[in-house]
């Protein structure tokens, strides 16, 4: 078992999607017992056994598909001639999808950012914030947290965009918002949003319009990020912007 748990460390630091599926109840002759774990990962390899057999076929086959949809699943099977066995038990098996973490870019170190803090750790983010301020990240709050001290044209151009990144743009400045914005919209993401008053969203698309940038394009930013709650300070704009976060992720990872 140890040996398992070791595995599941190494499949995250890997950032290899997984599920675990463990035996939560049994009845009659089944082959394995209560706590009987396998993972299974995304290209149907499996580690550790709950039974072998049509008992092991069941539980990946609805592995994959949990996987594939983000959700739990209480696996119940019947051993009997339908099934082509002849046990007489039953066996649940509990599915749990083990998803890497969602790779979480936020431009902007300011009060917006450090009261999403206060949520992000517990909601399985992979979050890095991007300031050109040194003294920023002298708050105690960004101990736990990748940081990156750059000024924004350098950090973009080096940065690894890809079509399943989340971008959070929150600067300080209108002008480093929009030039955020602006390279993003030429790269690949999954998720963008940025803060900011309805006046600057509809200013800023205005300019994106007129630089060639497709009004299909620029809708796929939520501007202004955040669902709508009224929020005024810093932690309800915050909590607006994290309500929005798990919104996107669940229908994305949906699709």
């Amino acid at each position: 078992m140890l040996n398992l748990y070791k595995k599941i460390e190494n499949l995250q630091k890997q950032g290899i999607d997984f599920a675990l599926c463990t035996i939560v109840s049994t009845k009659g002759s089944v082959p394995l017992g209560t706590g009987s774990k396998m993972i299974v990962c995304e290209d149907s390899s499996i580690y550790g056994t709950v039974g072998g057999g049509y008992v092991e076929k069941q539980a990946i086959d609805n592995a994959i598909n949990q996987l594939k949809k983000n959700s739990t699943k209480l696996l119940k099977i019947i051993l009997d001639k339908k099934s082509g066995t002849c046990c007489g038990g039953k066996v649940e098996i509990f599915i749990e999808p083990m998803l890497k973490p969602k790779k979480l870019f936020i431009f902007g170190g300011g009060h917006v950012c450090k009261a999403l803090l206060n949520y992000l750790p517990n909601l399985h983010f992979d979050t890095e914030v991007i300031d050109d301020r040194e003294d920023i990240f002298d708050d105690q709050i960004f101990t736990n947290i990748n940081t990156t001290v750059s000024d924004f044209d350098t950090y973009l151009n080096k940065m690894d965009f890809s079509d399943d990144i989340f971008v959070i743009i929150i600067t300080y400045s209108h002008s480093a918002d929009y030039q955020i914005l602006s390279y993003g919209l030429q790269n690949k993401w999954q998720y963008m949003g940025m803060m900011g008053s309805m006046n600057k969203v509809k200013k800023m698309t205005k300019r994106l319009l007129n630089e060639g940038i497709s009004k299909e394009t620029i809708e796929r930013v939520d501007m202004p990020i955040g669902k709508d709650i009224k929020a005024q300070t810093a932690n309800e704009i915050a909590i607006s912007i994290i309500a929005e976060l798990i919104e996107k992720r669940a229908e994305l990872n949906n699709k």
